[in-house]
């Protein structure tokens, strides 16, 4: 890691993810989410829960596919 800004980036993803993985009492969740937890009957909230994990899913892997293509086509013209 000779690259300053490299290692600048690297410090600072680590320093998030240390956060939001030694603050999660800090998150809320929004209320749809907390009533249904609340007054589980039908498995509401793992529909929930389920629906927000591929909401999160869906742009990372966009994002990642374009990446990898951009990388792959970037070694193509070396």
């Amino acid at each position: 890691m000779n690259n300053p800004s490299l290692l600048k980036w690297t410090v600072t993803c680590a320093a998030l993810i240390a956060c939001m993985l030694l603050l999660p009492c800090v998150a809320e969740a929004c209320p749809n989410c907390k009533s249904s937890v609340a007054h589980d009957s039908n498995g509401m909230a793992l529909g929930f829960a389920w629906s927000i994990a591929f909401m999160l899913a869906v742009p990372v892997t966009i994002v990642s596919a374009w990446a990898i293509a951009i990388r792959k086509y970037l070694q193509q013209l070396r």
